[in-house]
């Protein structure tokens, strides 16, 4: 409960929030997404038929730890069912088009739906998007042929899922990161098939929750498979702009370290973390922490990401593999969940304080028997060397 206070606090102080749904939410249902000969033809470069392939994956993921979902259309979108972790991901599909980094303005033209490849965010998201839904209909979670529509200006980099190339997706031919993502995805829709009447009493909405834990861990598997398949758009990073670029880049990191501690990332969750995040792409001239049109909030959030991102590099990756490592028990969990919040909403706390919690969380971790197996990764930099290497990039620290 206190880090949901500590999430609507600083969510209070960031600004104007998101709508409560990505804008077009509900507008196209999946099973009015085009047809031909009982194939469903689904266009992952257009963003209501990603939102339409979201409301589809949820309202198959009925569950008696966050209830049911009901069907998408405009009169009545998917509502209920909000502990679903799958909600993470439309939401933020909506937070990237609200704040312009999917290169469309849905919100002011509804027509305007068209993605492409060669922006980054956008890009990302095609994965997000195609590799959940192909998981979930290996599970048998979704059913029914379907087809993914091939691109206008063709996929000569072999880089997507779309046309001739859907096969060697769903079969694991596409190359291991694809393959890798997809079967995490279906491990996570199979697990919540089979738990889906398992809750006790005692059953509770809570990563510290043992069914939910497991839910979450499979839920974290496939998302973080599928930050690997997204390094395929790396080429098209460079046209977000430097600061932009560096940005999406630690919010990468960032997501690598959320998942070893099975974080919430809920309706509820998700909503307040996304309306901490900036409106609009950084531009080349601003500066981390000192952006005049944003709210300290979420200045103190974007220096938070991304020197959380410059630490990781200042210990050659280590802080991120012992946290990997690390986090085999509940308490580590737990404790690194709270260091993780603290960090992106307590705006009281010091950025340089808030990573130090993260670090201090690692460090106590190690000394868990769980962690201990022969060859684990360690820490070979002190706290005072690593922030010494980052501090320079960040006045803001």
């Amino acid at each position: 409960m206190q880090a949901l206070r500590l999430l609507f606090t600083a969510a209070s102080a960031a600004g104007a929030p998101l709508p409560a749904y990505p804008v077009l939410w509900g507008r196209v249902p999946y099973a009015a997404l085009p047809e031909s000969g009982g194939v469903r033809e689904v266009n992952a470069w257009n963003y209501t038929h990603r939102l339409a392939v979201y409301a589809e994956m949820l309202a198959s993921t009925p569950h008696c730890v966050w209830g049911a979902a009901g069907g998408s259309t405009p009169e009545a979108p998917v509502m209920e069912g909000k502990g679903n972790p799958l909600w993470g991901l439309p939401l933020q599909h909506g937070w990237q088009e609200a704040s312009g980094r999917l290169c469309i303005n849905a919100s002011q033209d509804p027509h305007d739906v068209a993605l492409a490849p060669a922006c980054w965010w956008g890009c990302a998201n095609y994965y997000f998007t195609v590799l959940p839904f192909l998981g979930a209909r290996r599970a048998g979670a979704i059913r029914g042929g379907v087809r993914l529509m091939p691109l206008r200006e063709g996929d000569a980099a072999g880089r997507f899922c779309d046309g001739s190339r859907l096969a060697l997706c769903e079969t694991g031919a596409a190359g291991d990161t694809i393959g890798a993502a997809v079967d995490a995805w279906a491990a996570f829709f199979r697990e919540a098939a089979a738990t889906a009447h398992a809750c006790g009493n005692a059953t509770q909405d809570d990563p510290s929750d043992p069914l939910t834990g497991r839910l979450m861990e499979a839920y974290w598997g496939g998302h973080t498979a599928t930050i690997q398949a997204t390094e395929r758009c790396e080429a098209f990073l460079t046209g977000c702009g430097k600061q932009e670029a560096r940005f999406g880049e630690a919010w990468s990191t960032l997501v690598k370290y959320l998942g070893p501690t099975r974080f919430d990332v809920n309706y509820t969750m998700t909503t307040a973390l996304s309306s901490l995040l900036p409106a609009r792409p950084l531009a080349p001239r601003d500066v981390p922490g000192f952006v005049p049109d944003f709210p300290a909030a979420t200045n103190r959030g974007v220096v938070y990401v991304e020197a959380l991102d410059a630490l990781t590099k200042a210990t050659r990756g280590r802080l991120l593999a012992v946290w990997e490592r690390v986090m085999c028990a509940e308490a580590a969990r737990a404790t690194a969940r709270d260091a993780i919040h603290r960090g992106l909403t307590d705006t009281s706390v010091l950025v340089v304080d808030a990573l130090k919690l993260l670090w201090d969380a690692a460090a106590a971790a190690m000394q868990d028997p769980c962690a201990h197996d022969a060859g684990a990764p360690t820490l070979d930099i002190s706290w005072e060397d690593a922030r010494a290497q980052m501090a320079p990039l960040f006045p803001a620290l």
